[in-house]
């Protein structure tokens, strides 16, 4: 099996996992829409423009496209924008399932300790900035879960 192979497994497995969370434990999308109010594809913090997401590194690599799929959308000029994270340049980002799960090293849901909760998933608004782990954590009968 060659290594694109495996990494298209893991990807699934991963986006599987990120699914199953949603039915199994109560967790929400990690990310935003284009184009939403409530939960933008982006937002701004600190002057600078980030990509809606919940992650364990202080800048995600990626590149912004429009919905139609072409590159070069400026998400400072609008709000239809979509980021598509590099798997790639991401090597050091250890979470979230739930919105980088094409990232060979993203392997988990981030925890509170592990990420900024600033952005406006819909996760962290519906569950009032309780990251994700924490919700899976919480859950009744999970109490044998191993934090990471």
């Amino acid at each position: 099996m060659s290594s694109s192979s495996n990494g298209s497994l893991a990807s699934s497995a991963k986006l599987f996992a990120a699914e199953f969370a949603k039915l199994r434990y109560g967790v929400f999308d990690d990310l935003g829409y284009p184009g939403d109010a409530m939960y933008p594809s982006h937002f701004k913090h600190r002057g600078r423009i980030l990509p809606t997401g919940a992650y364990d590194v202080g800048k995600v690599e990626g590149t912004w496209l429009h919905r139609n799929g072409a590159p070069g959308c400026d998400p400072a000029g609008g709000s239809r924008c979509v980021f598509l994270p590099d798997p790639e340049a991401n090597g050091n980002a250890t979470c979230s399932l739930g919105f980088l799960p094409h990232v060979t090293s993203a392997a988990k849901f981030c925890s509170e300790n592990s990420t900024s909760l600033a952005a406006p998933t819909k996760h962290n608004v519906l569950c009032k900035g309780s990251s994700a782990m924490d919700v899976i954590l919480q859950h009744p009968g999970e109490e044998s879960i191993t934090r990471f």
